[in-house]
C-alpha cells in the first residue's frame, strides 16, 4: 500500500513539473485579435465584437465608446 501510496506522489511531481515547464502563449497584437474577432463576430453585432476584444485584453478608448 505503502509502495502504490509513493508512486502516486511521484507521478503527480511528473505532472506538476510538467505542467509548469510549457511556454507561455505568445501574446497577441491588436491587429491579430482585431482579425480573429472580425472573423468570429458578425458585422451587425458591435456588442459580440467588443466583448471578443475585451476577452482578448483590449478595450475601446473611453470617447470612441461613446463616455
Amino acid at each position: 500500500m505503502l509502495k502504490k501510496l509513493f508512486c502516486l506522489a511521484a507521478c503527480g511531481c511528473l505532472l506538476a513539473a510538467c505542467a509548469e515547464t510549457r511556454s507561455p502563449r505568445k501574446p497577441l497584437t491588436q491587429e491579430e485579435a482585431f482579425a480573429r474577432c472580425q472573423n468570429t463576430a458578425a458585422d451587425a453585432d458591435r456588442a459580440g465584437f467588443d466583448a471578443c476584444m475585451k476577452d482578448k485584453g483590449f478595450r475601446r478608448k473611453a470617447a470612441a465608446a461613446g463616455l
